[in-house]
């Protein structure tokens, strides 16, 4: 379970990683577009088209970065609560035996004491 749990922190380093290009990226494109915007050499189709095509890689990476941290994390929740639940069962049919073996002279017990109560009428 260690490796899988320095796999998600690794996840979650390469997320912000990420964030940062994401947010380096977006400062780049709005340093560019507001030259064109201040020259009035661009129209808002164009200033959304740019913003799209330099800065949809990066943030579609860190959402899928994310998802992939998330993902791994919930997946090893299900693991653990999975091998607890073989543990307890695997401990379940032992405790039981016990129960049984307690069960039996208990009865054993009470059919003595009936035997012996008929015995004596």
């Amino acid at each position: 379970m260690k490796k899988e749990k320095n796999l998600t922190k690794i996840l979650y380093v390469f997320v912000v990683l990420s964030l940062v290009y994401t947010g380096y990226t977006l400062f780049s494109t709005y340093s560019a577009l507001s030259t064109y915007i201040a020259a009035g050499t661009i129209t808002t189709a164009q200033i959304i088209e740019t913003l799209i095509s330099y800065c949809f890689n990066p943030v579609m990476l860190t959402v899928i970065l994310y998802a992939l941290a998330c993902i791994n994390e919930t997946l090893i929740k299900l693991l653990v609560r999975d091998e607890e639940s073989k543990e307890e069962k695997k401990e379940a049919p032992e405790q039981k035996v016990e129960e049984d073996e307690t069960d039996t002279i208990e009865s054993k017990e009470i059919v003595d004491k009936t035997n012996e109560d008929q015995a004596e009428k």
